[in-house]
């Protein structure tokens, strides 16, 4: 059965698919400040570690859709947090899907991230993250 979860205050969408494997992370609309970016950081690193402790056998494949965001704001405490989530032994690959504009404003996550493109990617387009990461 697919399992989501809502963050109310930016109307971001975690879904997990029902091969327990899948995970699209769907972000709302733009914070406001950095604490809500912080805050929602957290709700993701929290609402992963739940999937993960109902389906303790599997690994997960992330696609994170920037389509709604048009600033993402990604203050260093935030990216701390979303390294910490990526590098969980139970997430195998990540595939950042956004527009070229916002590429940039996503390369300091890119940039930090020690594993290079083997765990994680940005795309501009869904097919192509999609097949990176195995989906059918």
């Amino acid at each position: 059965m697919q399992e989501e979860r809502i963050f109310t205050d930016t109307g971001t969408l975690i879904t997990l698919y029902p091969d327990a494997c899948r995970v699209v992370i769907l972000f709302g609309r733009d914070s406001k400040d950095f604490k809500e970016v912080i805050d929602q950081a957290k709700w993701v690193e929290k609402t992963l570690d739940e999937f993960h402790v109902l389906h303790k056998k599997n690994k997960f494949r992330v696609l994170v859709d920037f389509d709604k965001m048009t600033k993402p704001q990604l203050p260093i405490e935030a990216r701390d947090i979303y390294l910490r989530a990526i590098k969980k032994s139970y997430v195998t690959k990540v595939a950042l899907v956004a527009d070229a504009i916002n590429y940039s404003k996503l390369l300091p996550l890119l940039v930090v991230f020690r594993f290079g493109r083997r765990k994680i990617r940005f795309f501009i387009s869904y097919p192509n993250a999609s097949k990176w990461l195995g989906w059918k």
